[in-house]
């Protein structure tokens, strides 16, 4: 061994001092970033540590609420309840004391109620308004210096072959005219029999006729119990007006066949 030893070649001068300064240098650099990685550590640890026994120090706050320093804002701290996840700025006694103040008597309750009050009567006035209008026959299809327009009520039963077989009843209407004649007639029957059950009369057989008409007619004058308002001779399909004028106020006509499809009339005026 110390004849090895000895034999072997020593290394040049140069590269013996290039090497043991390399190794000082990468000795430093390893024991400063030893240095530096404990005391982050220890930062980190001595921060919780600081923050656990704020929060637990802490009498004010309540079971399971703990203080915390936000990292987005330093030096301001924030709550939050461990077992829910809940999260505030304000202290939790406040927050508390907040939703436990109590309302004034007869509070939101008394309140909503008049407020549904307020709008139910405001729709029924709407409605009655509503209703009024209606009431009052509409003279737009009378022509300028007639004096004696009929003003009539109307229940039609559309077909498949009508103009535009389709109501405010049904989309698409199918049915055949023989089915919306025998249902008509039926209708008829009804009206009849209910004007016969309330006394007879003129009165009777127009409240019985619009009834039928607002449940039963495919027009939208249905709404208005089936009333067309006053209208000129000639402002009407040519069927429908032939036989509108051709009744007597007060009387209530067969069926009427006309492109938009089966009618029964009553003449009001």
């Amino acid at each position: 061994a110390i004849c090895t030893a000895q034999c072997a070649p020593s290394p040049p001068p140069r590269l013996a001092f290039a090497s043991a300064f390399a190794s000082r240098l990468l000795c430093r650099c390893l024991a400063r970033l030893g240095s530096a990685a404990a005391a982050a550590a220890g930062g980190r640890s001595e921060e919780a540590m600081a923050k656990a026994a704020v929060a637990e120090a802490d009498p004010s706050l309540p079971e399971n609420w703990r203080r915390a320093e936000s990292k987005s804002h330093p030096g301001k701290f924030f709550f939050f309840n461990k077992q829910t996840g809940e999260k505030s700025w304000v202290p939790p006694a406040a927050v508390a004391r907040a939703s436990r103040k109590r309302p004034t008597p007869g509070g939101d309750s008394a309140a909503a109620g008049a407020g549904k009050k307020k709008k139910g009567k405001a729709a029924a006035a709407a409605a009655a308004a509503a209703a009024a209008d209606d009431m009052v026959p509409s003279r737009k299809r009378v022509n300028a210096g007639d004096v004696a327009p009929v003003h009539a009520l109307h229940l039609l039963v559309k077909h498949a072959g009508s103009r535009n077989p389709s109501s405010w009843r049904e989309k698409k209407i199918t049915i055949s005219k023989e089915e919306a004649r025998k249902i008509l007639a039926k209708q008829r029957a009804k009206i009849k029999s209910a004007a016969e059950a309330a006394g007879g009369g003129k009165t009777a057989l127009e409240a019985a006729f619009r009834k039928r008409a607002m449940e039963r007619s495919d027009c939208s004058s249905a709404t208005r119990g089936g009333c067309l308002g006053f209208f000129s001779f000639g402002r009407m399909q040519k069927a429908f007006s032939g036989a509108a004028f051709a009744l007597k106020p007060a009387e209530m006509s067969g069926i009427v066949d006309s492109d938009s499809g089966l009618h029964l009339i009553y003449r009001v005026a």
